[in-house]
């Protein structure tokens, strides 16, 4: 694989990585920079994987990782440390004030992210190769039911602003329809998107910011309904939709076919905002739509065609003649079609569709994701022979049947349904969900939507698909069945995935406007106190950090030095009536250069009256310092001191404590 291939990114990271590894390998085990050296790499190596993943449960790695490489670092620069001392000291498990350190750099971050604003980044990473997720600008059934298996996080949705609307979609699994493509040439076997449809340089997909303007005008209701939607990376510039919404972003446009397309693919999480208009799709087709949309393959579909004109024959039993003419003039004239071929009236489009619904249901088709392959005339082979499918058969073949009758018709695919996730009241869109339907054109120029799959399988549009595939067959196309039918799992995974999505929706989404909202909203400033108080800030958090370097940096004092410095104190104290100061401090007027027993006789000298206890002091300090782990110092008879049990084991703290409360007992 060649770095063109993988992408120069990953070229780049692996090579990072690579290097890593080779400087682990022929790193010197001996010295203590290889520590130091592993951890800056490591650190780097943690931060980089910030490029590939950035949602909440990678971020809790990433922190457990990083402070494993602290605690890591401890260890092995106590360990080096004590190979240069001459005597025993247990390494703590846990480095001192570690607590304290990472709870301040957790505030001061939290801190610094709300408040501080966020720079553009120096330069543009590459873009990464890597493989589109999803739906396709094509289908052959069969491609959908694969995509049904998966249990891949595609959208997740929050729903504001009108709230009969709101309340119906939440409430009811049925309503749930989230366009995404539209797929409109067909050759006997594929369904896929026309050029037209495609951003090139001969075709623009988009509608006009004036067209816009005006349906928003004309449709835009007081409260209309908000959709807040978190894309998940998909390679692909398409994005999910309802009924007709426009975007409220420069990046997203609204297409022709009244589809949402972002100006680029979608390779990390986004999150975007749509105002819709209606459940229906309100862009009319002009005659190049209505032309593509009729079109079948010239040869095959015998059988299709032939079932058509029976269908549409029993449709227009019931309807009067005089009615059939009389709409047939008020039909617009970019539905005219030939005379061999003409527009059939409303009526009889609807008993068309109910007749064929049951032609399905006599015939016993079946709802399945693992159907026959098709032989041949995939739609006649399907309609006639195997008559298993699921939706994108059900619907590959129904948008057949009406252009053979000449109603101008395409599928449409994207998602159905969703789960609610009443923690953070919003809906998942899986993988899981993806769907196809059928879109045709009534005689009023308006685009309906019918979907077939609800005459062989009602449960897969009222429920979902795990309630309409058996119990085997459900677990095999989502393995998450499971978790969700045991109820304190379920409940277990959807307050994680609430805790993921309140991360995007305040972390990963948190620009600069809404940093500067969330300030305001409880500070009242302008421009210029704005900027002197991000200037103010800024300068705080650098003397906060300089004053953290110092103190995390400052050396630990050895208990021969902290017993020998409180002696002193407490004879200044005894002589002179001075307050003692802490023993962590030492004082500078003592000669370090004494042995341990001059600094005995010294001691003695000031504090005559107390010779004995300073000479038990001095000889349980020699003992400790020399006379091995586990010695017990036992006082004399005489003196008054309580002298513990103390044991090299014993952490630092707890001797240096010792030693003091044997210190305090001369008064």
């Amino acid at each position: 694989i060649n770095a063109k291939q993988l992408g120069l990114l990953n070229a780049m990271v692996n090579l990072l990585f690579s290097g890593a590894l080779l400087w682990l390998v022929t790193a010197d085990l001996k010295s203590p920079k290889w520590a130091r050296q592993l951890f800056v790499v490591s650190a780097m190596l943690t931060s980089v994987s910030f490029i590939y993943q950035q949602d909440l449960h990678w971020s809790v790695w990433a922190l457990i990782v990083m402070l494993g490489l602290f605690v890591g670092l401890y260890w092995c620069q106590s360990a080096f440390s004590y190979q240069a001392v001459q005597r025993n000291h247990r390494i703590r498990l846990i480095p001192p004030r570690f607590t304290v350190m990472v709870i301040t750099c957790l505030v001061l971050t939290a801190i610094a992210f709300v408040v501080l604003p966020a720079l553009k980044p120096f330069w543009k990473l590459p873009d990464q190769k890597q493989n589109a997720t999803g739906l396709d600008n094509k289908m052959t059934p069969g491609d959908v039911a694969d995509l049904a298996q998966s249990n891949r996080l595609a959208f997740r949705i929050e729903l504001s602003g009108d709230p009969a609307l709101s309340q119906l979609l939440q409430s009811s699994h049925a309503e749930r329809y989230w366009r995404v493509l539209t797929l409109e040439q067909f050759d006997g076997k594929t369904w896929k998107q026309h050029s037209s449809r495609q951003v090139s340089r001969r075709y623009s997909p988009l509608l006009s910011s004036s067209q816009v303007k005006e349906l928003e005008q004309q449709h835009k209701s007081q409260q209309p309904l908000t959709l807040s939607v978190i894309a998940e990376p998909s390679h692909q510039p398409w994005l999910l939709s309802y009924g007709t919404s426009i975007p409220q972003s420069s990046k997203i446009g609204l297409t022709k076919d009244s589809r949402l397309l972002a100006n680029t693919k979608v390779t990390k999480r986004i999150k975007y905002e749509a105002v819709n208009l209606n459940s229906n799709n309100l862009i009319q087709p002009n005659q190049q739509t209505i032309a593509l949309n009729l079109r079948l393959p010239s040869n095959g579909l015998i059988k299709t065609k032939a079932l058509a004109s029976e269908l549409l024959a029993k449709a227009m039993q019931n309807v009067p003649s005089n009615s059939i003419s009389l709409v047939s003039n008020s039909v617009p004239s970019v539905l005219s079609t030939s005379p061999q071929n003409p527009m059939p009236p409303d009526a009889v489009i609807a008993r068309f569709n109910t007749l064929f619904f049951q032609y399905m249901k006599e015939q016993e088709f079946s709802y399945t994701l693992q159907p026959p392959v098709l032989q041949g005339d995939h739609i006649d082979d399907f309609l006639f022979n195997s008559k298993q499918g699921f939706c994108a058969h059900f619907a590959s073949a129904h948008a057949a049947l009406l252009r053979a009758v000449g109603v101008p018709a395409r599928i449409v695919t994207g998602y159905h349904g969703g789960e609610l996730n009443p923690n953070g009241n919003y809906l998942n869109i899986y993988d899981s969900s993806a769907h196809a339907w059928v879109e045709f054109v009534d005689n009023s120029n308006q685009w309906r939507r019918i979907d077939p799959t609800g005459a062989v399988a009602p449960s897969r549009i009222s429920e979902g698909l795990e309630s309409t595939l058996g119990s085997n067959e459900a677990l095999a196309a989502n393995a998450i069945n499971f978790v969700k039918q045991t109820p304190w799992l379920n409940e277990l995974r959807q307050q994680i995935q609430s805790l993921d999505y309140y991360w995007t929706v305040w972390v990963l989404d948190f620009d600069n406007n809404k940093r500067q909202n969330t300030v305001s909203q409880y500070l009242t400033f302008d421009k210029i106190a704005w900027s002197l108080m991000v200037f103010i800030i800024t300068i705080v958090f650098i003397a906060l950090f300089i004053w953290l370097s110092r103190w995390f940096k400052r050396p630990p004092v050895s208990i021969e030095t902290y017993v020998i410095n409180y002696l002193y104190q407490k004879a200044d104290k005894l002589n002179k009536g001075q307050s003692s100061q802490a023993a962590d401090s030492p004082t500078t007027q003592i000669d370090w250069s004494l042995t341990l027993n001059q600094h005995q006789s010294k001691l003695q000298s000031q504090l005559p009256e107390y010779q004995s206890e300073i000479s038990e002091i001095i000889n349980a300090l020699n003992r400790y310092l020399y006379a091995g782990p586990h010695h017990t110092m036992t006082p004399q008879s005489h003196s008054n001191l309580n002298v513990p049990f103390i044991s090299a084991t014993h952490s630092v703290a707890t001797i240096k404590k010792e030693f003091r409360n044997m210190i305090d007992t001369i008064k």
